[in-house]
């Protein structure tokens, strides 16, 4: 048991020393310091050749992990689309259903009980046109002014002969002022970590640092800050991370991996065709982070 635990692992070569010189009713096995050191040696060696062979079995089981839970976020994200489609599809329908059966009972009320009114013509006159001019007052004498001569003032109207005044056809129409920028008010949109993981851009995870890994670990500290808010937040950190463009850029790169092409042939493919691409040391900074965040 001891051996295997080091051979798995699950202790290390300070441990594995301590417990063989442990005393037996300690539950240790009570070998000598000289005799430890020893075994040590035999130990490392074995467990170097036992790793070794089995390098290939744990990189197999290694691909296979990822290609399910590849697969498997794959299909959770399909079957999320295709229940968002569903129900945009039935609300669309159930809208489109309800406006053309509005639209057929409308005519017909109107037809068979108020019948069509004649239309009416509506004098509309400009503010440019030229109005009617007022009749000249009774008491003031109009004579022609002779061209290039100064023009005579005429003297005020007398108080009790009233000038008569044209009536207008139509009041002036009044135009409410026009509305000003001032007017209109910005309200910002505030959005909390949650959202700012979902948002993430390829160019705004550049911006967190020009090291890849620092840029990771910057939203590892975000995703562990939410936990301090309570389980449930933190599992929609963990998956809006999973939902946000970097992370699909990501799975569809390791889908091609996976798929049996070199992640640099991929890259170099997608550089080709100027498409969104992670380089070869962003995409193992992410896949580091995808192995550390987990739900719980």
């Amino acid at each position: 048991m001891l051996v295997s635990m080091y051979f798995r692992d699950l202790r290390d070569v300070l441990e594995t020393t301590s417990k063989l010189t442990m005393p037996i009713a300690s539950g240790g096995m009570g070998v000598s310091d000289a005799d430890a050191e020893k075994a040590m040696v035999v130990f490392k060696e074995k467990n170097a050749a036992y790793h070794a062979k089995d390098v290939r079995r744990v990189a197999n089981e290694k691909a296979e992990y990822v290609a399910v839970r590849t697969a498997k976020m794959m299909n959770e994200a399909d079957e999320q689309q295709q229940k968002e489609k569903a129900a945009n599809d039935s609300a669309f329908a159930k809208l489109v259903t309800k406006v053309s059966g509005a639209a057929q009972t409308t005519p017909q009320k109107s037809l068979s009980e108020t019948p069509p009114a004649e239309p009416r013509v509506i004098a509309v006159t400009s503010p440019a046109a030229p109005q009617e001019k007022a009749p000249a007052p009774p008491n003031l004498p109009v004579a022609p002014i002779a061209k290039n001569e100064p023009q005579p003032v005429a003297p005020k109207p007398v108080a009790s002969a009233p000038v008569p005044r044209a009536t207008p056809a139509a009041a002036p129409t009044v135009t409410p002022p026009a509305q000003t920028i001032s007017d209109v008010k910005f309200t910002p949109r505030l959005t909390g970590p949650v959202e700012e993981l979902r948002a993430l851009t390829l160019k705004d995870f550049r911006r967190l640092s020009k090291d890849p890994r620092e840029a990771t670990l910057k939203i590892k500290d975000k995703i562990d800050l939410l936990d301090d808010l309570g389980f449930e937040i933190k599992t929609q950190g963990i998956k809006a991370w999973q939902d946000s463009e970097v992370n699909k850029l990501y799975l569809s790169m390791l889908r091609g991996g996976l798929e049996g092409k070199p992640i640099l042939d991929v890259i170099a493919e997608l550089e080709k065709k100027r498409e969104p691409a992670l380089n070869k040391d962003e995409f193992a900074a992410i896949m580091e982070l995808n192995r550390t965040v987990r739900f719980g």
